[in-house]
């Protein structure tokens, strides 16, 4: 188990503990890439869900340089 020194909460993995980490740094390395909106989080995930409510996802590609990854131009 990884134990946080901080609270001694407990992870199966050194990434769970990585991740839970950024709550006691305030570390927020993901920025909502919309123009005039500021939000930014811990979690890739939780950046990406928070894109839905711009439009991005299914329709819409995610903005950023893997953004035409796929795509035959």
């Amino acid at each position: 188990m990884h134990t946080c020194v901080v609270c001694q909460k407990q992870f199966p993995r050194p990434s769970g503990l990585s991740t839970h980490m950024k709550t006691h740094t305030g570390d927020r390395p993901y920025t909502c890439e919309e123009p005039r909106c500021y939000k930014r989080f811990t979690v890739l995930s939780n950046m990406r869900r928070h894109m839905r409510v711009h439009g991005y996802g299914y329709e819409r590609p995610y903005p950023g340089p893997s953004s035409t990854a796929g795509f035959e131009f």
